[in-house]
């Protein structure tokens, strides 16, 4: 009962704290920044952790942000259009290399310097198209006509000539992702019957009264394809940028004003039919993070929360999400590319269309970014690099960490530099900084103004304190809110590893001396071993366990004996433990190894294991020289262990290999021994009473 009640005051103790924070934090952006409203949401391994909103997404009216309130997410929108693409891959209805002028009638065949040329739709959706973007500052901000198709709108750019050979070079190119939208228009439409994308019915529009749109069938139309896609995923707030309909918790678009850059402005009203695969949706923080979620899913060869897959894996891995040579993003990290409507880069900045899958530390970041008439947004996803069959071969104890930040601010062009910058940071500094580095992302800076803001600055050590509660609770509750005694689940078992006999050996990543070495069994041969498990990095208990044997670690070496700590976190989570300051929770260096035991195999072969909980009890285990267990003990997860018996037991049994006598109950090197004999005994009785 204690236990229980201690959880809900700890618990309004953190968020009386992240409500401060947040608070101030959201003062900061407006005053400082002048960004009206941010949204942030955040998932790990497919949950959310974290969704909030700040400030104001209608500043007139002060009506606050929330996880609900919708943003335009711009070009993110060309992420969703990919996805219709690969459905259509899957379903052999499309191919990539084929001209798009024998899909669209009224779409001219293409020349360059005098010479026929073909476009693409692989070189619409990587940008080597062309086909030219906004090429006047009106065709972004006075976008005033309401188009029933994409086709109707390639009216706008149509008979313009191409910027470049298709697939020269790379330029970005909304216009590029309109012809998309009518290739699949065209493709869907000549389908006699209409055959859906999608297997689930949804509402379409009603049938157009004018007779030449006839041609075109409703259900065939971009914009109900779109609602379709976000139907399949479960997206119930997302939706088409319609400018004259009302929707629920619509966020209201801003901007600098261009006679005061220092006060906010009303951005000028627009219509975004001309582009709805472009950059005409409308989504939240929680809704994208649902369908990164799904792609982590699909990428990690899982079952996706909504079971049916929106793509394939091939299709995502080898389509969409495949890195098109020639489309550098120095935006985005250096070695980063253009898929198909998708941002790829590798943390380690090595030149993701190449297969160095073999390189430690690295992860796949998969994103976009979005600039439209008054909002800026990011989604970014951040993966284990996996192999063909599936299976991460590298940060396994790093989840998927999937992030997306929208703010109704138009031109916050530094969103989009500094979270990929500090992203390069993630992996070597472990989930807790991988947090900490995606929120550093949400800085909103332009760069001929100086003026800056972060958003969320200190929203990260409240998530991470979250994320801790979030453990501690999943370890000490069941389903029913009963305490769980996790020690009794192994009481009555048979173990495996005895007292007497070999120690099994073991092997891994450790962190040394702030680095990344390989130890085993075999390294601490020839002198005693303590060997002791704990549950979790960034907890309660287990940070005072690990810093009191570290603060007297010269005692176990003046008497020969090491120490080695392990749980089943990762070597870069223990690197960001024991690099965080011991005031904020961490371990502030560290005077021993401690050991990663991601696969779990080390805590199995010691018997300390919670197969469900996927973390071990408080086992230690003392080794003699020769690698055999002299003494074992298993806590129970609530309560810590003892230095000073730790240290008095390898005293102890150091003793009784040197001197051949046995240590009575209490004994330290200060009190008589006994030897083991009738008369040693009394000799020993007669000494101490």
């Amino acid at each position: 009962m204690k236990t229980r009640a201690l959880i809900p005051f700890t618990w309004g103790l953190l968020a009386h704290q992240f409500s401060q924070r947040s608070e101030q934090d959201s003062y900061e952006v407006q005053e400082t920044c002048g960004a009206p409203g941010v949204s942030v949401c955040v998932s790990v391994r497919g949950t959310t952790i974290y969704s909030k909103g700040f400030g104001f997404a209608d500043v007139e009216q002060g009506v606050k942000v929330t996880p609900q309130t919708k943003f335009r997410i711009a070009s993110i929108s060309k992420s969703f259009t990919s996805l219709l693409v690969g459905r259509m891959i899957d379903q052999n209805r499309i191919d990539l290399d084929k001209d798009v002028s024998s899909y669209l009638d009224d779409f001219c065949p293409k020349t360059k310097d005098g010479k026929r040329v073909s476009v693409t739709m692989r070189q619409l959706l990587n940008h080597t198209s062309g086909i030219r973007h906004y090429n006047k500052p009106e065709e972004f901000l006075k976008q005033d006509k309401h188009y029933e198709s994409a086709r109707d709108s390639l009216e706008i750019f149509k008979n313009d000539p191409l910027v470049h050979s298709p697939g020269e070079y790379y330029l970005y190119s909304t216009y590029g992702f309109t012809v998309v939208s009518a290739v699949i228009e065209a493709i869907i439409a000549k389908t006699q019957p209409v055959v859906p994308l999608f297997a689930r019915s949804v509402r379409l529009k009603p049938p157009s009264d004018d007779k030449e749109k006839k041609n075109l069938p409703d259900e065939a139309k971009i914009d109900s394809l779109l609602l379709q896609l976000f139907a399949f995923l479960g997206l119930r707030n997302t939706c088409l940028d319609e400018p004259s309909k009302i929707f629920p918790f619509r966020a209201r678009p801003y901007c600098r004003d261009k006679k005061n850059f220092c006060k906010l402005a009303n951005s000028v009203w627009v219509d975004n039919s001309s582009k709805w695969a472009g950059g005409g949706i409308l989504s939240t923080g929680p809704d994208l993070i649902r369908m990164a979620n799904h792609l982590a899913d699909i990428y990690m060869g899982q079952q996706p929360l909504e079971n049916a897959l929106v793509v394939s894996r091939d299709t995502l891995v080898n389509y969409l999400w495949r890195p098109n040579t020639g489309t550098a993003q120095s935006q985005w990290i250096p070695g980063g590319l253009y898929g198909l409507g998708w941002f790829v880069a590798r943390r380690s900045t090595i030149p993701v269309d190449l297969d160095f899958k073999q390189i430690p530390f690295d992860r796949l970041y998969v994103g976009h970014s979005g600039a439209a008439v008054g909002f800026t947004s990011i989604l970014l996803m951040s993966l284990p690099i996996v192999t063909e069959t599936g299976s991460p071969i590298v940060c396994q104890q790093l989840p998927p960490i999937c992030v997306a930040v929208l703010v109704n601010l138009e031109s916050a062009s530094g969103i989009g530099y500094h979270f990929h910058i500090y992203g390069s940071k993630e992996t070597e500094d472990g989930i807790n900084c991988s947090f900490s580095v995606l929120f550093y992302s949400t800085t909103l800076r332009n760069r001929n103004t100086g003026y800056r803001a972060i958003a969320i600055r200190h929203i990260t050590y409240c998530i991470y304190l979250h994320f801790m509660m979030q453990r501690l609770l999943s370890s000490l509750f069941s389903r029913s809110s009963a305490p769980i005694r996790l020690l009794s689940a192994v009481k009555s078992r048979d173990f495996s590893v005895k007292v007497t006999q070999k120690a099994p050996n073991f092997a891994g990543t450790a962190v040394v001396n702030g680095q990344f070495k390989e130890i085993s069994l075999h390294d601490f041969i020839g002198k005693y071993l303590v060997l002791f498990f704990y549950p979790l990095d960034f907890t309660f208990v287990c940070p005072t366990e690990l810093i009191a044997f570290s603060d007297r670690i010269e005692e176990f070496n003046k008497i020969n004996c090491n120490v080695v700590g392990v749980s089943t976190d990762s070597h870069f989570s223990h690197l960001s433990w024991i690099n965080m300051s011991r005031k904020a929770g961490g371990l502030g260096g560290l005077n021993y190894p401690l050991l990663a035991d991601y696969k779990k195999e080390i805590s199995r072969d010691y018997d300390v294991l919670l197969e469900d909980k996927g973390l071990a009890l408080r086992g230690l285990f003392v080794i003699d020289p020769n690698g055999v267990i002299r003494n074992m003990t298993v806590n129970d997860l609530p309560v810590g262990r003892s230095v000073d018996e730790t240290l008095r037991l390898v005293k102890a049994f150091q003793f009784v290999d040197q001197h051949g006598e046995v240590c009575p109950a209490n004994w330290t090197p200060e009190k008589p021994a006994m030897k083991a004999s009738v008369e040693g005994a009394k000799e020993y009785f007669e000494k101490v009473n």
